[in-house]
C-alpha cells in the first residue's frame, strides 16, 4: 500500500479512480504481467466451428434483409501519429553518431541492416513518390543522398518537418499500399473495405472515424 497525499487522492478521484483500484493498477505494475503459455494453434473443434453451406446462405440472408431496416456503421478508431510506425528510423536519427561509428567500423548491429534494408528498398514504399518530391523541392536527389551515405539527410526528410514529417503525422493519411497508378492512404483503404460489408440498402455506406484531439484542426483531414 502507497500512503497518498490529498493531492493524490484529488487527483484520484477527478479520474474517477479509487484507492483500492490504485493499488492494484499500482501492484501490476511492480509484478509485471506474466507472459501467456500458448499450447497450440486453435483449430476447428477446440471452439471453432464450420458453418455449413445452408447456414452461410442462411446467415448471409438475415444480413441482407436487415440492411432494409437498419444502418450498418464501420467504425475506426483514433488514428494517432505514425511515431511507432517509423520507431527504428527514430531511434537511428536520436543516436546518428552512433550509427556512422558502427557503419564505418564494419559492426553494425541489427537495427542498422534493418535501416540499409529499408534505404536500400526506398522506392517500394507507398510514399515514396511523396517523399522523392519532397526532397526534390529543396534541392536535393534521394539517390545521391542514399548513395553518398548521407542517412542524416534522408532521414530529416522522412521524419521532420523539412520533408514529409512523418513523426508527427497522422499515420491514416500516410500512403500505405501500392496500386497500378495510384497508392493510398489507410483511411482511403477504411472507405474501400466499407464498401465491400456495410452499404446500407441504398447503397450509402457509413464510416465513423475518431481522431486525437490535436489533430482536429489539422487541414490535412479536410
Amino acid at each position: 500500500m502507497v500512503e497518498l497525499t490529498e493531492d493524490d487522492k484529488k487527483q484520484l478521484e477527478e479520474r474517477g479512480i479509487g484507492e483500492e483500484k490504485f493499488n492494484q493498477q499500482l501492484n501490476l505494475i511492480k509484478r509485471g504481467v506474466p507472459y501467456i503459455n500458448l499450447v497450440k494453434p486453435c483449430k476447428v473443434g477446440d471452439g471453432i466451428r464450420v458453418l455449413s453451406d445452408h447456414e452461410v446462405n442462411e446467415y448471409e440472408r438475415l444480413f441482407d434483409n436487415s440492411l432494409i431496416k437498419y444502418k450498418p456503421v464501420k467504425f475506426v478508431p483514433s488514428s494517432g501519429a505514425a511515431s511507432r510506425m517509423f520507431g527504428l528510423l527514430n531511434k537511428i536519427r536520436l543516436d546518428y553518431e552512433g550509427f556512422e561509428k558502427r557503419l564505418a567500423e564494419n559492426n553494425i548491429n541489427e537495427d542498422d541492416k534493418k535501416f540499409l534494408e529499408f534505404t536500400e528498398r526506398i522506392e517500394e514504399f507507398a510514399f515514396f513518390d511523396d517523399l522523392n518530391d519532397a526532397i526534390k523541392q529543396k534541392g536535393e536527389n534521394i539517390r545521391e543522398l542514399i548513395i553518398s551515405g548521407k542517412f542524416d539527410k534522408l532521414l530529416d526528410f522522412v521524419l521532420t518537418d523539412k520533408g514529409l514529417d512523418y513523426s508527427n503525422y497522422p499515420k491514416g493519411l500516410i500512403k500505405f499500399h501500392k496500386y497500378a497508378g495510384h497508392n493510398r492512404v489507410a483511411f482511403e483503404e477504411h472507405l474501400v473495405e466499407a464498401l465491400n460489408y456495410s452499404t446500407d440498402g441504398t447503397g450509402v455506406s457509413t464510416v465513423h472515424f475518431t481522431i486525437l484531439e490535436e489533430h482536429k484542426t489539422n487541414k490535412l483531414y479536410g
